[in-house]
């Protein structure tokens, strides 16, 4: 077989792997989770299958976090992220940054560790800003839309979920209804993260003699300090969280408007009828009408 020949044929394949496996995507790219998948994929498709009625709240939610300042605008608005693009220009992050931020050893993490006093309260408040707007847009929508779906199993009619979405539409309302009594340790820290910041209860503690720096998050029910390893951890699963989860609202809303196929199910098909080099040019086209292909593709 010719190079060119097992390249296309391996690429076939390739196709094939996404098409036989709904969760393969999930598995082999680390912006997304397969825990999150595995434990979120089947009630949201049994929520389709089962309930209709769920797809209207499905579209709303794509519509909502499309329509308010994208996730990756918010972090391209990052203090320390424009004062390395003044440096060294839009080259210097070229990569997405949800990419970017996998990167344990970043070379802008390390210089961030090292910051004076000052410069450490200006780019985490700033970050810390962003963190919890990220949290109140897109993660509040997120248990929105899943609470919804709670609902709907419940047998609740529209009319009232929609007057009990009213009712409850807070952050903290909405929280409470997954964790009445606070015993899921990471929705806690959704929470404080949140709502430290707007109410304000972050502190920064900065030792240079012990090259100390902590943040410190409280609200009224709770707090905890984490040291910048941990805040860009905690950053990065929300991240990822945020991913997985368009991923899977995207998917769901894919398949029917395609008959119960996966765009991987779609994109194979086409590929083995039509040949690898015809389908890079039908994936091109796409990519730009298609408003659910980016959720496969991007990194938010």
């Amino acid at each position: 077989m010719k190079d060119q020949d097992f390249f296309l044929a391996h690429n076939l394949q390739n196709l094939k792997s996404f098409a036989d496996d709904e969760s393969y995507l999930a598995k082999i790219k680390p912006h997304f989770s397969y825990l999150i998948f595995k434990g979120l994929s089947q009630p949201l498709h049994s929520s389709v299958v089962k309930y209709p009625q769920s797809m209207s709240y499905f579209k709303e939610y794509l519509d909502f976090i499309e329509d308010k300042t994208t996730v990756d605008e918010i972090i391209a608005s990052l203090t320390f992220i424009n004062e390395e693009k003044q440096k060294f220009g839009e080259t210097a992050l070229t990569r997405p940054i949800s990419e970017v931020l996998k990167l344990h050893n970043w070379i802008f993490f390390e210089k961030l560790k090292q910051t004076s006093k000052g410069q450490y309260r200006i780019y985490f408040n700033d970050w810390a800003l962003k963190n919890s707007q990220i949290i109140e847009y897109t993660i509040k929508t997120i248990f929105k839309l899943l609470l919804q779906l709670e609902l709907i199993t419940k047998g609740v009619g529209k009319e009232d979920i929609d007057e009990l979405m009213e009712k409850n539409k807070t952050f903290g309302m909405i929280l409470h209804y997954f964790d009445s009594y606070g015993t899921f340790i990471h929705l806690e820290r959704l929470r404080i993260y949140r709502n430290a910041v707007s109410h304000p209860g972050t502190e920064f503690i900065y030792d240079a003699n012990i090259n100390k720096r902590k943040l410190k998050f409280e609200d009224d029910y709770g707090f905890f300090e984490v040291n910048i390893d941990e805040f860009i951890a905690d950053f990065k699963k929300v991240l990822i969280f945020i991913a997985t989860f368009n991923y899977m609202v995207a998917n769901e809303l894919f398949k029917v408007e395609n008959d119960g196929k996966t765009v991987f199910q779609v994109n194979y098909e086409y590929a083995k009828k039509n040949g690898m080099k015809q389908f890079w040019s039908w994936a091109t086209v796409q990519i730009t009408k298609n408003r659910y292909y980016k959720y496969f593709l991007k990194k938010l």
